[in-house]
């Protein structure tokens, strides 16, 4: 019994690791994002955020629940990783109108 708790413990502390890392991952992929000139470079780094956020939300979800387990942090992580899903149909639609028309891109860093 207290072998199942001890391991339950140990994935508990490894998905809280997860989750710290890849928050701090994220945190170095999003102004990364804004100097990358490659755009397949910049395809797959868009595609990382979003996994590498819904995975931090995990990791939160875990660290969350040790001190109080309620629907609403259930509902949290959920809202969390469907915004990671959102977050990168955004960077993908904005890489492919930038690829595709890079003069309306340039137009709009204009002043007027």
């Amino acid at each position: 019994m207290s072998e199942k708790i001890n391991n339950e413990s140990k994935a508990i502390v490894g998905w809280i690791k997860i989750g710290i890392i890849c928050g701090l991952i994220v945190s170095l992929i999003y102004p990364a994002l804004l100097f990358i000139s490659v755009f397949y470079l910049a395809v797959i780094l868009a595609i990382l955020m979003g996994l590498l956020l819904s995975l931090s939300s995990v990791g939160l979800y875990h660290f969350i629940i040790i001190f109080k387990k309620t629907i609403i942090v259930k509902i949290a992580l959920f809202s969390n990783i469907i915004a990671g899903v959102l977050l990168i149909q955004m960077f993908l639609v904005q890489l492919a109108i930038k690829s595709s028309k890079p003069e309306i891109i340039i137009e709009s860093n204009k002043w007027i």
